[in-house]
């Protein structure tokens, strides 16, 4: 043993040994003392294998939030499709608020035409569709002429209009050549089979058809509608027809 001590280079090989020795055993104390504490954690661990588990979990946290968020979408829509059929409501009620009557409809043809109630005899005043739209349907006369109006009834505004002159006295024939208007009505309901009193006249008038005087007579009964056009001076039918009005 004391021969191994005297040599230097042996003594230093022993110091430089034993301090290794408490290098190595000084750094396992303080990494043990670290894992302790939990400052250091070992790879492939428990912990971070829990972590990881925790933050898979939380992901569809995530997507139902997501899913969340669209499910309200529905719930807009709907609200403006409530809104809009609101607004399509109160559209209607306005436009039935704003329609007129029959006797304003009528004083609205009888100011175009310049005409007072006094001065025309009405052979039609009734409520009609044209085209889809809702009108009111007038015949009138003067000793002049004969007027045909049609007027919108949601505003009052003239739908269509026609003025058509009557034939005078003078350029008819006389009183004793042809046949008086109550005598071609008589005509019109024999042929149709009906009497006066089961009828509504809507037409009767005098105009000329190529040059031939004639009788213009219309008549409802029920929901058939009479058309008949007579001879003024012979009395003889020329036209006659029956049709069913829907």
């Amino acid at each position: 043993m004391k021969n191994f001590f005297s040599s230097p280079g042996r003594i230093i090989a022993c110091v430089v040994c034993a301090a290794v020795i408490l290098i190595l055993a000084g750094g396992l104390g303080a990494y043990a003392a670290l894992s302790l504490t939990g400052a250091i954690t070992p790879k492939g661990s428990e912990v971070v294998l829990a972590e990881t588990s925790v933050t898979e979990e939380e992901s569809p946290v995530t997507d139902t939030d997501s899913y969340t968020s669209e499910a309200v979408d529905p719930v807009a829509e709907t609200e403006s499709v409530t809104s809009e059929t609101e607004s399509f409501t109160l559209n209607e009620s306005t436009a039935a608020a704003s329609s007129i009557s029959l006797e304003e409809a009528r004083a609205v043809a009888l100011a175009d035409a310049g005409l007072s109630g006094d001065e025309v005899t009405f052979t039609k005043a009734a409520a009609d569709r044209e085209n889809g739209i809702s009108v009111y349907d007038f015949e009138f006369y003067t000793d002049s002429a004969e007027y045909e109006y049609e007027i919108r009834a949601a505003d009052g505004s003239i739908y269509s209009k026609s003025r058509e002159n009557r034939i005078r006295e003078t350029e008819a024939s006389t009183e004793s050549s042809r046949i008086s208007l109550d005598e071609a009505k008589a005509i019109a309901l024999e042929q149709a089979g009906l009497s006066a009193s089961e009828v509504t006249f809507v037409k009767a008038k005098m105009e000329k058809d190529d040059g031939t005087l004639v009788y213009e007579i219309e008549f409802f009964r029920g929901q058939t509608e009479y058309e008949c056009t007579i001879d003024a001076l012979t009395g003889k039918i020329l036209e006659y027809d029956e049709e069913w009005d829907d």
